[in-house]
């Protein structure tokens, strides 16, 4: 009995082992490869007072993929009823504009919401602009609604 505990004991600990030397036992050892700021500036109906900022952290994961941590803030900018802000990666290439939604979100009362966010992507460089949309509460349109871009910053 004694020694099938002792052989279940180096079984586990090789086990841990073996799972952390290829990056699944600890978020910790994910490497960072660039943290920013990108400033969002208001366009289209946005007041100009508007405001807002996306603060990344870009860190390289197993497999070849990337983890975005990012937090937004918006400020001074209130939807309508019945809208809400989409924040999208984009990505605006030769073939056309293509846009990867991250998350949508509401503002206070007073137009002010930082939300934090985590995503994973095989390839976040390949995203040039971050956009923030006005798009219809319950919107099942994948792309973003060119005509309602209320805030657009550079990501490079």
């Amino acid at each position: 009995m004694k020694r099938q505990i002792t052989i279940l004991g180096v079984s586990l600990i090789a086990l841990i082992i073996m799972a952390s030397s290829v990056g699944l036992a600890s978020e910790s050892e994910d490497l960072e490869l660039r943290s920013f700021k990108v400033k969002l500036k208001p366009e289209g109906i946005a007041p100009q007072s508007a405001n807002g900022n996306v603060q990344f952290k870009v860190k390289q994961q197993p497999a070849k993929i990337q983890k975005i941590m990012a937090t937004v803030i918006v400020n001074k900018f209130k939807p309508k009823a019945g809208k809400v802000f989409q924040v999208w990666f984009q990505d605006t290439d030769k073939q056309g504009p293509h846009a990867d939604s991250v998350m949508a979100f509401q503002t206070d009362k007073r137009g002010h919401r930082e939300r934090a966010i985590t995503t994973y992507l095989p390839d976040f460089s390949r995203f040039d602009t971050v956009i923030v949309t006005l798009e219809k509460q319950a919107d099942k349109d994948p792309r973003p609604s060119n005509n309602e871009i209320v805030f657009r910053g550079k990501l490079n």
